[in-house]
Order: structure tokens, then sequence, then C-alpha cells
């Protein structure tokens, strides 16, 4: 017979959850969670801080290289305004680091107060619904107010649970240093 093989393999079932054995102890709990939660604050306030001046930083390393930008196309523009005879029958031109020149471009401009109303009284059907973008998504809270059985007709259905809290009174709870 041979011997098994060893297994140097380790499982853990669920964490070992400390019993509580009084009120006290479970006050003391509290008052470490509520702890936890200030220092966790604490943690995502410093970092916030410290990525806003990131950004800040970043913000200004942007607009300077974005106006370099700005300024550089200015310049080939002119140029390119220039010499356009040289740009032949074609609207650009293909140098070793890319290409300059003009394309035909359209936009189309809207009066943001009634532009909406006017395509509803102009279109109907097909036409109206391509001209205007809606978004459709459930409403949890109206059907919060169907009964059940009308929720079990839209293939939905109503959980009930009772959920355990902790709420630490964190105005009582000073943070240890």
């Amino acid at each position: 017979m041979t011997a098994a093989k060893k297994s140097n393999r380790v499982h853990s079932d669920k964490p070992v959850i400390p019993p509580i054995t009084d009120w006290n102890e479970a006050d003391d709990n509290i008052q470490h969670i509520g702890r936890h939660q200030k220092t966790i604050e604490a943690i995502k306030a410093n970092a916030q801080v410290e990525i806003d001046k990131i950004k800040a930083d970043a913000k200004k390393e942007v607009e300077l290289l974005t106006a370099a930008i700005k300024l550089q196309t200015q310049s080939l523009k002119t140029f390119a305004t220039g010499h356009r005879k040289e740009f032949g029958t074609t609207k650009s031109k293909k140098l070793n680091f890319g290409t300059i020149g003009w394309r035909y471009s359209t936009s189309i401009s809207i009066n943001k107060k009634n532009t909406l109303e006017l395509i509803k009284q102009a279109f109907r059907g097909a036409k109206r619904k391509a001209c205007i973008i809606t978004s459709e998504k459930v409403d949890k809270n109206a059907l919060a107010k169907l009964k059940d059985e009308q929720l079990a007709e839209i293939n939905a259905r109503r959980k009930s649970k009772d959920e355990f809290f902790v709420e630490p009174a964190t105005t009582e709870i000073v943070t240890e240093k």
C-alpha cells in the first residue's frame, strides 16, 4: 500500500465570529464600529483633498498644452491657407507626422426652447420617433404601489425581509489618536 499524499492546503469555512456576552460588550462593539466609520470618513476626506490637488495641477498642465495646440493649429491653418494651390484637387495633404487640410462638415443647430415642441407638432409616427430620443426604464417606486398579483403579471415580485443594522451615535464617539 502506498501512503496517502499529504496536502498542505488549509480550508477556511467561515470567519471566526467573536461572541458577545452582554449588552455592555455589544455597546462597545457599536462604539468600535463608529470609530472605524469616522476613521474611514477621515481617510476619504484626506484622499479627496489630495485628489483635488492632483486634479488642479493636472488641469493647469492640460490648459497649457491645450493653448499650445490651439496656437499651433492656427499657425498650420494660416500656412495651409497660404499654400492652398499646392493641395491641387485634394482637400488634404499627408505629411510625415499627420495630415492637414479641410473636410466638409455639417452641424444642426436647434432652438432649445421650442424645437422639441415644434417636432411634436410637425411630425407623427416613425418620423417623430426618429427625431426624439427617449429613455425608458422601470420606475420601482411606481411598482411598489402595485398589488402582488399585478407584480406577478409583469414578472416582478415584492421582497420583504428584516435587515439587521447597526447605527452608531457618531456624535458620542471620539476618534482615538
